[in-house]
């Protein structure tokens, strides 16, 4: 954006998909920025507005029916994929039917690193857990290499290299031995021994003290599943079992200093 035809002087930049309004003079478009006369080269512009795909970059963005409205039509969530197109500081896109509008600063145009489930999401190295308006209430900086255990799912989730690469139902401690809560890492890895003298294991990820991850193959199968209450009766002495058909995958794909979160 110039002051003047011609002029090396710079008083600003748009972006693709802003909104001018002014005057075709010749290779030249009149308008106002900021208040003063300026002028942008017209062979950059177009009359029809540019259709653009973005991305939710915040755990939650508030959808409004018109700009500057407070009422809420909805909210997206983190890596939600939108398209529509730039007026001004907002993005115009259709939302269940109907004109809405999403402020462009929680936006952004490469897809977002992104996992989410229930309360939890991950984006960018960074697991993040929500209350039941999607509000964040903790965060921890976990990198490309973690897993996350949550007891009230009965379940666990792997990453390498920011992809999901195991989801799985587990059976933690009993109420009289529960497995502990916290942010912990992998401290080592072994194969091929017996926990406390009994059970034999294949693989075994101690995170913190003797508590660790392991495959169980004396669990009933049928135990294993979302939700399951299974640990309250029959489970263990505070280590996450594993399926013994997943635990292999799990164990190829961390190493020690793995974070591993384990979450209520």
């Amino acid at each position: 954006v110039r002051p003047a035809k011609n002029s090396t002087e710079l008083l600003g930049r748009l972006a693709k998909g802003d909104k001018v309004t002014g005057y075709r003079e010749g290779v030249w478009i009149r308008t106002t920025y900021n208040g003063k006369n300026a002028y942008i080269a017209a062979q950059y512009t177009d009359t029809k507005p540019v259709l653009e795909t973005l991305y939710v970059k915040v755990s939650t963005l508030a959808v409004r029916p018109a700009k500057n409205s407070t009422e809420l039509l909805g909210r997206l969530r983190i890596g939600d994929e939108i398209s529509g197109y730039r007026e001004g500081v907002w993005f115009k896109i259709t939302y269940k039917s109907q004109t809405a509008y999403v402020a462009i600063e929680h936006l952004q145009t490469d897809p977002v690193k992104v996992w989410s489930f229930s309360k939890f999401s991950y984006r960018d190295g960074v697991l993040y857990v929500h209350d039941s308006s999607g509000n964040i209430v903790s965060r921890r900086y976990v990198g490309d290499n973690h897993i996350l255990v949550s007891l009230n799912h009965q379940y666990m989730w792997a990453f390498n290299n920011n992809k999901l690469i195991m989801e799985t139902p587990i059976i933690s401690g009993k109420t009289i031995t529960p497995t502990v809560v916290g942010n912990f890492a992998v401290v080592y890895k072994d194969r091929c021994l017996y926990l406390g003298g009994t059970h034999y294991v294949d693989y075994w990820m101690p995170f913190y003290r003797d508590y660790g991850i392991h495959d169980a193959h004396w669990q009933d199968p049928a135990d294993f599943y979302m939700y399951s209450t299974a640990h309250q009766y029959k489970g263990s002495a505070g280590c996450v079992n594993v399926p013994p058909a997943n635990m292999a995958t799990v164990f190829n794909n961390s190493s020690p200093g793995t974070p591993v979160t384990v979450i209520r």
